[in-house]
């Protein structure tokens, strides 16, 4: 299965390359943390704060899933 559409960033992992997997895991990781800084900033008001929540949780799943489909392409077999 093909999750390069989904993951676009799984692209840039080279096998071999340790340093690609490391800035792939960066990106996510600062998207992540700058979803969480939003949520903080947003998360006290009461409809737009819940709404949000919700889009950020989902934001979240994707980088953890981006990052293991990311150590997956670094590790997976070469064909």
């Amino acid at each position: 299965m093909n999750l390069n559409h989904i993951f676009p960033l799984t692209t840039l992992v080279r096998r071999g390359q340790p340093k690609s997997l490391a800035v792939v895991i960066g990106i996510y990781l600062a998207v992540s943390a700058i979803v969480k800084i939003a949520d903080w900033l947003v998360g006290w008001l009461p409809l737009v704060g819940a709404i949000l929540w919700a889009l950020f949780w989902l934001v979240g799943i994707y980088c953890a899933a981006g990052i293991i489909v990311a150590v997956l392409s670094y590790f997976g077999s070469g064909d």
